[in-house]
């Protein structure tokens, strides 16, 4: 039987007779932290010398995964910097653990780029907007999470031919970040728990959204809204002499083994020990019919993930679960902490605390000695397409995705103490601008090197997409002259 330790031990025990600090002392805590390291020392990045290889570090963590699909995996790291960047959790994680920090932590999202939070569907079927990927979960710094996401706009508005418009993007995600720890910090914590954020609507009550924003918005929304679990059905699934199977689509969807097949299916009579009793009631009339293998994500590509097809009380009572392998965190390794979880359990509960509602087939399990978690296939998600951020959407979402970060570091940590820290907000966002643009730089440096290993064989690359290997000289080349330019004598990083 799974056990689950983290009420047990660990950042979230409880302890009925110890009476929280007050507002005021955890406010010093935070500005108490300021001496560890100065709210500009977080602006600081330095650019990393010849001897660290960002190819080593990103496919290191590609060793104990399917390794046939491993030259998948970079293609789709290699269409552009910010996919490379997607890709690349584990480097920055390390990158930032080499960096002072503030000392003051929350459960972090640990891979918090903007392409990572979306909408979903909560039990009442109302659109949430939230994080939607935990794989890399784990107590840490509040900035890792901050820092990654404004990176990430910077990245994105390059691509896009946007660059001049990042700063905007930056200062929005951050002055929405501390809008969201204030707010939060006027309530209680059974209320922080409880605020949502709607998928269909502006995040702060009596915002007016521009008409180019409010059409995206409402693009999105009317689109996922569409993927409910008989659409979904009907997408992967298909009809075989009379019996109902998942499709396969090779390379991305493949089918599996008995061995395999019953394999999984054990592993869901496991899974439902980690669900309370009620939810496992939704299961009860449920048997599975067909189990595939699919390739997901762009960093994950080579982990084993399985989507599962039950039927229940007659046709047209499907249900798709997804059955995704959790790995090491990149945050834990970073921080050289020895998890407290299971890796499984550990997305699980990261999801549980730091999303406002969750799906309610969230769970665990294990299978021939690696760890899974367990949800809905596509419950009405949607996300935004990073090419589709233009110079109104760019700050928009920008100040969606801060203020949804602030939310979720709340739900999961002090907004207090770190608001201690923070203070205003000016000097924040003033650091943060200056890390974005200096970490977006050593991405496309990175990313250059990265693209090199591909033209000189030491990367193989799948034959899927071609382009990735071979149109991206002008994109070397730039890549090229930007390290020379860190390189240069006086240089100093923004």
């Amino acid at each position: 039987m799974l056990e689950s330790h983290v009420f047990l031990q660990g950042p979230f025990k409880v302890d009925f007779k110890k009476a929280l600090p007050t507002e005021a002392v955890r406010r010093a805590r935070g500005l108490e932290a300021r001496a560890r390291v100065s709210r500009r020392e977080l602006g600081v990045w330095e650019p990393a010398d010849e001897v660290r290889d960002p190819v080593d570090v990103v496919m290191a963590v590609a060793k104990p995964r399917q390794q046939r699909l491993i030259p998948l995996r970079t293609a789709r790291m290699a269409v552009s910097p910010f996919t490379f960047y997607r890709g690349a959790a584990q480097l920055m994680a390390a990158d930032l653990g080499t960096r002072p920090n503030t000392g003051i932590h929350a459960q972090l999202c640990g891979d918090a780029h903007l392409s990572n939070f979306g909408m979903y569907a909560s039990r009442e079927r109302a659109p949430v907007f939230d994080i939607n990927d935990f794989d890399e979960t784990g107590q840490g710094p509040w900035e890792w999470d901050l820092k990654r996401l404004t990176t990430s706009f910077v990245l994105a508005s390059r691509d896009n031919g946007l660059g001049a418009h990042a700063e905007g993007a930056v200062r929005a995600t951050v002055g929405a970040y501390v809008a969201a720890l204030n707010e939060m910090a006027g309530l209680g914590w059974l209320e922080r728990r409880y605020r949502m954020v709607r998928a269909d609507r502006p995040v702060v009550d009596g915002v007016v959204w521009r008409q180019s924003t409010a059409q995206h918005v409402n693009m999105i929304v009317s689109k996922a809204a569409k993927k409910t679990q008989a659409w979904t059905v009907a997408k992967y699934t298909e009809v075989v002499d009379g019996v109902i199977r998942l499709r396969t689509a090779p390379p991305v969807i493949t089918a599996v083994g008995r061995r395999t097949a019953a394999a999984v299916t054990a592993a869901l009579r496991q899974y439902l020990e980690s669900l309370s009793v009620e939810r496992r009631a939704y299961l009860a009339a449920y048997h599975v019919v067909d189990v595939a293998h699919k390739v997901v994500g762009v960093g994950s590509v080579g982990t084993y993930d399985y989507i599962v097809l039950l039927m229940g009380d007659g046709e047209h009572d499907e249900l798709l679960l997804q059955v995704k392998e959790a790995e090491p965190s990149a945050v834990k390794t970073a921080l050289g902490e020895k998890p407290l979880l299971a890796n499984g359990e550990r997305v699980v509960v990261g999801s549980w605390l730091m999303q406002s509602v969750s799906d309610p087939f969230l769970g665990w399990t294990q299978m021939h000695g690696r760890t899974f978690y367990v949800r809905q296939l596509k419950d009405m998600k949607g996300s935004v397409d990073p090419a589709t951020l233009d110079e109104d959407f760019l700050p928009a979402y920008g100040t969606r995705c801060g203020y949804t970060l602030g939310l979720a570091h709340s739900r999961a940590g002090d907004p207090d103490v770190i608001l201690g820290y923070v203070g205003k907000g000016a000097a924040l966002a003033n650091a943060l601008w200056g890390f974005s643009e200096a970490y977006a730089d050593q991405t496309e440096r990175d990313y250059g090197r990265f693209i090199e290993a591909i033209h000189d064989g030491r990367l193989k690359v799948a034959e899927l997409a071609p382009a990735a290997a071979t149109a991206k000289p002008a994109k070397v080349a730039k890549a090229k002259a930007k390290a020379a330019k860190a390189e240069a004598p006086g240089d100093v990083a923004r």
